[in-house]
């Protein structure tokens, strides 16, 4: 509300005057606090002249510490039917903030300048600044063994293995997660000034006492398995032996969650209401053989086939041809095609659901029209994230032709075009914006309360929108990969090479719900809001590289072309809207480029050790405006998925090894 916001904003164009609404953006921290180390060891001995045993060992631990905005609470947010307030009318199975009058910080005057009377309760949408920002430390550590053998035997190669990987994943709250059963009495009190900080000391301190300390949940995943494969040459051809390849694997794969006991009651605001603890494993084999056939010196042909079998998913065979035809020791020609086959992780599949808010500004065209009501219009919906037991494995074909010119020693020149087919795409949900400005394609993910009387012949209010994982028709992606190297040998002055890595994508089609596809090459995917990064049509890797030991110099550019911006919050898009004006042009965020420069000498220990010295984002490039922040992460005004935040950065590493 005008003059009594504080510490809230009132943005008229972005919500009504009639309305307070927060901005938590200048509350959220660009990159979070990590500390991280691994340790890698290999070690073989040789059993015989013709076996060897081998293990390897790697480790690796990583702590992140994340500070972000104070938890919304409000009646958006539901409660879990054990919690212990559920059943109170007093909340209404919510996490309700009633403003009752009489009490000392109740806005009588602007109740009444708004049209009311003063006598009305008032429902608060409340950012808890009372209970401080929300701090918590992710803790991680992975644990990774190979135990083989290789050898021959018989003119067979062979080499088999037995495989653990261990990931645990332990979430520690230190700050800002307060319990919803001591917290909601306080701030339903009358005793907590929302609009100001005038809230008396004492219950201040017992607001901020509520807040949860302690590990929230823990995670598991690990992989056990046993792989083997060998190699043979059958007969003599024409242009060298024809080879084959076989091998086979099993493994068995686990994830499991111990949320805490808080967590399983759903009284920490902050993480979704409740979820319970998950443990799922799965038992998957595969096998594969590939002929690899020389017929000429000039042209090798190649056959495979992989087939997967994942336990409670099914099971599929996987081809693959390809050819490599060289002429002559300049030119190599290369193409290949072949079928893909990926299943849903166990965390795509059991991740357990939590609920959560849409970003502000939504509106639900079915109701908003009609009602003109705060619940309708210019708000946030609660949505539900998390996994998906129904998802189908991804299917894909892949066809690749390619050239490499080699003219001489010093200069090369790789150029693949390539196309992907993807079926079932697997997505981590559709954003809500789609959802809602669509609801004929979408209407299947919105979950609704009856019809009432405030809208005639409307659907109910939304009480959910679905946005957990979701098998979503096909994709097709055509694009060309380069790889150009060129040396300029300078004899006592060193060796200079310039090269270029990039890759064009010329098309990029996403199947919509009527069959129909869209193109979103070089622009924000509108069905996720860009989640998982936007694909932009050009990106190259540009370096000049000098080397004269014990001394190695490396200039570079890292460049993305510009893309098509997602509509501003402020932008009407609905055809139905007495203020929409056509189709929207958006903003195009510009093209990122950054500079960097490293330096590395292994004038030490007989080149065992390396120092390397760097800078990246030379230039100190701020990242480009973009809509898409804020949509899928906390972070706004950027694109964390296509920028970096981070300026001008020196980095010093020391690399020793051992002989």
């Amino acid at each position: 509300a005008p003059n009594n916001c504080a510490p809230s904003i009132n943005d008229p164009a972005f919500f009504p005057t009639s309305r307070c609404r927060f901005d938590p953006s200048p509350f959220v921290s660009l990159l979070p606090k990590v500390d991280q180390g691994s340790l890698f060891g290999t070690l073989r001995y040789a059993l015989t002249n013709q076996m060897e045993a081998y293990a390897q060992l790697s480790y690796s631990e990583k702590e992140v510490n994340t500070v972000i905005q104070p938890v919304p609470i409000s009646s958006q947010f539901a409660l879990p039917p054990n919690h212990p307030l559920f059943s109170d009318p007093n909340y209404a199975g919510t996490s309700r903030i009633t403003l009752r009058p009489g009490t000392p910080f109740y806005p009588t005057a602007y109740v009444i300048s708004q049209g009311g009377t003063g006598a009305e309760n008032l429902n608060v949408f409340y950012r808890s600044f009372g209970t401080g920002n929300r701090d918590f430390t992710d803790i991680s550590d992975q644990t990774r063994i190979v135990l083989g053998l290789k050898g021959t035997m018989r003119a067979w190669d062979y080499d088999a293995n037995f495989l653990h990987i261990d990931t645990n994943l332990r979430e520690r709250v230190n700050d800002g997660y307060p319990s919803l059963a001591a917290a909601l009495p306080i701030l339903n009190s009358g005793q907590v000034d929302f609009f100001g900080n005038n809230t008396p000391p004492a219950v201040a301190a017992a607001l901020k006492a509520t807040n949860f300390t302690g590990d929230a949940y823990k995670t598991k995943t690990s992989i056990d398995g046993l792989q083997a494969k060998a190699t043979h040459d059958l007969t003599q051809l024409a242009g060298g032996p024809l080879a084959l390849a076989v091998g086979a694997e099993g493994r068995r794969e686990g994830f499991k969650i111990d949320p805490s006991a808080a967590i399983q009651a759903g009284d920490i605001s902050g993480y979704g209401g409740n979820f319970l603890p998950v443990d799922k494993s799965r038992n998957v084999g595969a096998g594969f053989f590939e002929l690899s056939a020389p017929v000429m010196r000039s042209l090798e042909l190649t056959g495979a086939a992989r087939y997967d079998h994942y336990e409670a998913v099914g099971d599929r065979t996987s081809p693959k041809f390809g050819a490599r035809f060289q002429p002559t020791t300049q030119v190599l020609f290369r193409g290949s095609i072949g079928k893909g086959f990926r299943a849903p992780s166990l965390t795509e599949l059991y991740q357990p659901q939590t609920i959560g808010v849409t970003t502000p500004g939504l509106k639900d065209n079915a109701r908003c029209p009609t009602t003109q009501n705060a619940s309708d219009c210019d708000t946030q919906f609660p949505i539900t994230l998390g996994g998906n037991p129904s998802l189908k494995p991804e299917i894909s074909t892949n066809r690749t032709l390619g050239i490499v010119l080699e003219p001489t020693n010093n200069a090369s020149l790789a150029l693949d075009y390539w196309e992907v087919d993807l079926k079932n795409t697997i997505i981590f949900g559709i954003t809500p914006a789609a959802i809602l400005a669509d609801q004929n394609k979408f209407g299947f993910l919105i979950t609704r309360a009856a019809p009432d009387t405030s809208c005639p012949g409307c659907p109910g209010q939304i009480t959910n929108i679905f946005q957990g994982n979701l098998n979503f028709g096909e994709t097709k992606v055509r694009g060309l990969d380069i790889d150009g190297r060129y040396r300029i040998p300078a004899a006592a002055n060193g060796v200079f090479t310039i090269g270029l890595n990039g890759t064009y994508i010329h098309k990029y089609l996403v199947q919509n719900i009527d069959g129909t596809f869209s193109s979103i090459n070089g622009m924000v995917n509108p069905i996720v809001n860009g989640a998982g990064g936007v694909i932009p049509r050009w990106r190259h890797y540009l370096y000049l590289d000098w080397k004269l030991a014990p001394w190695n110099v490396t200039f570079a550019q890292q460049y993305q072309s510009h893309y098509k911006d997602i509509p501003g919050s402020q932008e009407d898009t609905d055809p139905t809207s007495p203020t929409f004006t056509g189709p929207q042009a958006h903003q195009v965020v510009g093209e990122y480029q950054l500079f960097h420069l490293f330096a590395s000498y292994t004038g030490f220990m007989k080149e065992q050790l390396r120092i390397t010295l760097g800078i990246r984002n030379l230039f100190n490039k701020a990242p480009p405006y973009s809509n898409a922040g804020g949509q899928n992460y906390f972070q706004a005004g950027y694109d964390p998925g296509y920028a970096d935040p981070r300026g001008r950065t020196f980095l010093l590493s020391a690399t020793y090894k051992f002989k």
